[in-house]
């Protein structure tokens, strides 16, 4: 799978494989499983897709569902 990325992603990449002793593939699955199981709104957001004004915050999105479902 080929995807773009800004310039200061892979070292950030190469940092948390040294951090945590993981491989792209693992660090790569694990953010494409986490967006696919966004909310459409959520990963418009993330895409960059949504109109300006329009965003959403998804770290906030994402603590309020883990709240949600600790309270279950």
């Amino acid at each position: 799978m080929r995807i773009e990325v800004s310039g200061s992603v892979p070292g950030a990449i190469e940092k948390s494989m040294d951090q945590f002793g993981a491989t792209h593939i693992s660090i790569f699955s694990r953010v494409i499983d986490w967006v696919c199981k966004q909310d459409a709104e959520t990963q418009a957001t993330i895409l960059g897709l949504m109109p300006k004004g329009f965003e959403i915050d998804p770290v906030r999105k994402t603590f309020e569902a883990m709240a949600r479902q600790k309270k279950r």
